[in-house]
């Protein structure tokens, strides 16, 4: 029974894989997303220049290139960080940054900014136009010209790109919410897994103990193969011994009776040598002297039949203590096959209780090898995104 649950809780109990494969899968959908951003703020950079261009009206020319405004994802960011300090451990907690909060609230602002048709870039402040003078004007004075918040709006594609960043962020939200709950049924797991394994060698042990206490090795106890040699030998002594009360009870009833017969015998030849020697006397003696021998006889028949009836008895006695001892003797033979039996089941289930612990033993080490391969592996990804972010 130990070896069906412990079997079915190893084959249906994989957590590190899933974790593993979940990990590479986020870090896909995160390298997806941030390919898709690069690819829409390259879109923002040229309605910028668009807009710049038609803005001024007399042909003024773009700005110097500079260096790009690094594109600020703090939940990407986050999520990235979420993702390399909950997959090593496999049972940290997750905690979100406080820069996520902040980009929330300036998050909803550029929406609202973006919903009320004003002009921002990427980083959610609002874009400040040149004019041919090349002064920068307010938001107020940009507010009086219908035509170039005109233009801000009908462009298509600086919309698709904020509508897309939108649409990222709240991937990455979703994203971070799959982390934490596979963090937190990762930690389930783990603390099942250690409970049935502690269930299981409790069982082990409490099964080992009993094989310990049936084999006869416990302390102050003969090993169980001196036991046995003491049981057979205890065994032949008892048949030895009715054997040898048998052969004597038979011995003493063919004395008995051979004794019984002799004295009979020359009894009964004394008394006919008797009556013969009668008979020679005179007839008036005869008739006198058979009635005293034949109350003789009555009396020595008498005193035979009572003799009998006691070998009888004894007989009837001696018989019965020999089916008493050949019952006895019976029960020892079925005793002796039974602990056979026992001894031959005995070491069959420890062989096979071995073997299971053996089995145990293996898989645990295999367990314990993989977890620390996916640890390691999970460590040096870290370690990877921590070059590259930096």
């Amino acid at each position: 029974m130990a070896d069906g649950v412990l079997g079915t809780a190893l084959q249906s109990y994989q957590p590190l894989n899933r974790m593993h494969e979940k990990a590479a899968q986020l870090r896909a959908e995160l390298e997806a997303a941030s390919k898709s951003d690069r690819h829409a703020q390259f879109k923002c950079s040229s309605s910028k220049s668009l807009l710049s261009v038609g803005g001024g009206g007399q042909g003024i020319p773009p700005p110097a290139p500079g260096p790009s405004p690094p594109r600020r994802f703090l939940r990407t960011t986050t999520s990235v960080h979420s993702v390399s300090t909950v997959i090593p451990g496999g049972s940290g907690t997750y905690e979100r940054p406080t820069s996520a909060s902040l980009f929330t609230s300036r998050l909803s602002s550029r929406r609202v900014s973006n919903t009320s048709g004003g002009a921002t870039d990427l980083s959610g402040d609002e874009m400040r136009t040149t004019t041919s003078g090349g002064k920068s004007s307010s938001p107020s004075r940009r507010l009086s010209r219908p035509s170039r918040v005109s233009v801000v709006r009908d462009m298509p594609d600086y919309a698709a790109a904020i509508s897309r960043q939108n649409q990222l962020e709240d991937t990455v939200a979703e994203l971070e919410d799959q982390v934490r709950q596979l963090a937190s049924d990762n930690e389930k797991r783990q603390d099942s897994y250690m409970r049935r394994e502690a269930l299981l060698q409790e069982e082990v042990a409490k099964l080992q103990e009993q094989l310990r206490k049936a084999r006869g090795d416990q302390p102050q106890s003969p090993v169980f193969g001196k036991a046995a040699a003491n049981i057979r030998e205890l065994h032949n002594q008892v048949v030895s011994q009715v054997e040898d009360l048998l052969t004597a009870q038979a011995a003493t009833f063919r004395n008995e009776e051979h004794s019984t017969l002799r004295n009979f015998t020359a009894r009964l030849n004394e008394l006919e040598t008797a009556v013969m020697a009668e008979r020679a006397k005179g007839a008036a003696r005869e008739d006198i002297d058979c009635a005293e021998q034949i109350k003789a006889l009555r009396a020595q028949l008498d005193s035979t039949q009572q003799i009998a009836q006691i070998l009888d008895k004894k007989h009837s006695v001696v018989a019965e203590e020999n089916s008493r001892l050949r019952a006895q003797f019976n029960l020892q033979e079925e005793d002796r096959e039974y602990l056979i039996k026992q001894t031959v089941a005995l070491k069959k289930e420890n062989a096979a209780l071995r073997n299971q612990l053996a089995a145990l033993l293996e898989e645990i080490s295999a367990l314990n090898q993989e977890k620390e391969d996916l640890v390691a592996a999970a460590t040096a990804a870290s370690a990877a995104t921590g070059v590259m972010s930096t």
